[in-house]
């Protein structure tokens, strides 16, 4: 699932990253050797966010893994009309 979110977002990370290392730079060498340098950390700095993310869980989603539902969280909220889905964080 991690790459499915990060080449989209690689992409469009990428573009801004071409633009603001040209207009800065001025030169198709810098820019090239910035963008490969800086996509290279994004994208591990992505997918060790999304693995901790699922590995960890939040506090406030690992209740949701306890079993509790949408619905009786939301109506100890006062919420109206909670969707059905139950959200989990990883597997």
């Amino acid at each position: 699932m991690e790459i499915e979110k990060t080449l989209p977002y690689r992409t469009v990370g990428s573009a801004r990253d071409v633009a603001r290392a040209y207009t800065f730079k001025g030169s198709y060498a810098a820019t090239f050797d910035f963008v490969i340098i800086n996509n290279t950390a994004d994208t591990l700095r992505y997918v060790a966010n999304e693995y901790g993310w699922y590995r960890y869980c939040p506090p406030a989603v690992g209740v949701w893994r306890n079993g509790v539902t949408l619905q009786n969280r939301a109506a100890g909220l006062h919420l109206a009309n909670p969707s059905t889905t139950r959200l989990t964080c990883g597997a």
